[in-house]
C-alpha cells in the first residue's frame, strides 16, 4: 500500500468515526448482478441493501422508500417491486444499449439528539419540538440515497444524466473511462446543486477490512471529484453531506444530512 493510500484510508477511517452517530453509519446501496452485459435483450437482477459496508447486505421495510426505479439510458422511469421487511429483489430485462441507472431513496427522518438524565447521549425520532425529556443537543433530518450503474453493450464514452435524486454522485466520464488507472471524474450534487468541499469516499467489494474505505477525495468548488481505481471489480462511491438550516426550520431541526452512494462496475 502507498503512502496516498494509507493516507486516504486514514482520513476515510475518521471520517466513519467521526459520523459514526449518523443513523448508526448506515449506507443505502443498490446493487445489480451482472453490472455489466455485453448485449441487449439479458437480464439483471436488481436488490436493495442497507447497512455497513459492501458485505453488509441487511433488509429493508418497503414503506421507508421514497423511490426505487430503473432509468432507460434513454431517461424512460420505470418502477421497481418493493414490499415488506426485504431486499426487494427485481429481475429486468435490458433491451437497450447504454447505461442503465438503478434509483433509490428513503424518506426523510428527523432525529434528535439529547442527553438523558444520567448524562448519556441518546437520540430520539422526531424533531426538537416533540422531544420532552432530557436535554436537546441537536436535531437533523436525514436523507439517504443511492444508485447503481449498469453498462449494456459495447462502452460508451458518454456521460451519465443526473436521476434527480437528492444526493447523487454522477459519472461525468461514461462507461469506456470504467477502467483501472484511469482517471473517473465524478460530480457530487445536493438537491441539484454541485457540492463543493466535500470528502468523497470509494472502495470495492473485497477490500479489507470490510468497513473501511480505500480511497478519498474532496470535491472541487464545481463538486468534481477524480477517482483512479487501481483493482478490478465492483466499486462503490459514498458522500455525507450537512447543512445547517435557518429561520423557521431550525426550531425543529438544525442540520440537513444527506448520504448518498454510487454502485458501478470497473473493469481491467
Amino acid at each position: 500500500m502507498t503512502k496516498t493510500q494509507m493516507y486516504a484510508l486514514l482520513i476515510a477511517s475518521l471520517v466513519l468515526l467521526a459520523g459514526a452517530w449518523e443513523a448508526a453509519g448506515h449506507e443505502l446501496r443498490a446493487v445489480a448482478s451482472p453490472f455489466t452485459l455485453d448485449q441487449p435483450g439479458e437480464q439483471a437482477r436488481i436488490h436493495l441493501a442497507w447497512g455497513h459496508g459492501l458485505a453488509d447486505n441487511g433488509e429493508l421495510d418497503a414503506d421507508a422508500l421514497e423511490r426505487y426505479a430503473i432509468l432507460s439510458p434513454e431517461g424512460a422511469s420505470a418502477s421497481l417491486r418493493a414490499a415488506g421487511l426485504s431486499t426487494h429483489v427485481n429481475r429486468v430485462r435490458l433491451n437497450e444499449s447504454g447505461v442503465y441507472q438503478v434509483v433509490a431513496a428513503r424518506h426523510p427522518a428527523v432525529l434528535t439528539f439529547a442527553f438523558d438524565a444520567e448524562g448519556n447521549r441518546v437520540f430520539r425520532r422526531g424533531p426538537k419540538s416533540e422531544v420532552t425529556e432530557g436535554e436537546i443537543d441537536f436535531a437533523q433530518r436525514i436523507q439517504h440515497a443511492a444508485q447503481a450503474l449498469i453498462a449494456v453493450g459495447p462502452p460508451q464514452p458518454d456521460a451519465i444524466e443526473p436521476a434527480g435524486l437528492p444526493v447523487e454522485i454522477v459519472p461525468l466520464d461514461g462507461p469506456e473511462q470504467w477502467r483501472t488507472g484511469r482517471d473517473i471524474r465524478f460530480r457530487v450534487l445536493v438537491e441539484g446543486e454541485p457540492a463543493s468541499r466535500e470528502l468523497l469516499l470509494a472502495t470495492y467489494l473485497g477490500f479489507e477490512p470490510e468497513e473501511a474505505w480505500c480511497y478519498a477525495v474532496s470535491t472541487d468548488r464545481g463538486g468534481i471529484a477524480v477517482v483512479r481505481p487501481q483493482q478490478a471489480g465492483v466499486w462503490t462511491l459514498m458522500v455525507r453531506s450537512r447543512r445547517l438550516t435557518s429561520g423557521e426550520t431550525r426550531e425543529e431541526y438544525d442540520f440537513d444530512s444527506y448520504t448518498g452512494t454510487l454502485t458501478l462496475e470497473i473493469r481491467p
